[in-house]
């Protein structure tokens, strides 16, 4: 499969959790550069609590990576992470009852492993360091 199809297959994927995006997707350009902007809003904006297919989420794993090759850390930290960061952020708040302050981040194991595979072996002890 190449990138324009995991593409859309990641959009298809969305898009049955979120029938309501269909005709505005319908009208968006084809081609690789405005289907990746159409993915990544319908990442950002789609409701973490929906749980999505494990074969999304592989697939989703799959093509990030693919595409991190390149990226600053911080680019690298959100495309790796993909949408279960945000899934994760959102089960934290809703069991601490009150919403992470900006800035902060809290220490889950999920969390500190998208951080430490987008970050090299030098940095991690610095970053565990930090955390503890």
């Amino acid at each position: 499969m190449n990138k324009l199809e995991k593409v859309n297959q990641l959009i298809s994927y969305l898009l049955e959790a979120s029938h309501e995006y269909l005709p505005y997707c319908e009208q968006h350009p084809k081609n690789y550069t405005h289907q990746r902007v159409l993915l990544r809003g319908l990442m950002n904006i789609r409701n973490p609590e929906k749980r999505l297919t494990p074969a999304f989420y592989e697939l989703q794993n799959d093509f990030l990576s693919m595409e991190d090759q390149g990226k600053g850390i911080i680019s690298a930290i959100h495309s790796t992470a993909g949408i279960q960061l945000p899934e994760e952020c959102a089960q934290i708040m809703k069991i601490q009852g009150y919403e992470e302050p900006t800035g902060q981040f809290h220490p889950s194991s999920s969390i500190q492993k998208v951080i430490f595979n987008v970050f090299k072996d030098i940095d991690i002890m610095e970053y565990q360091r930090l955390l503890y």
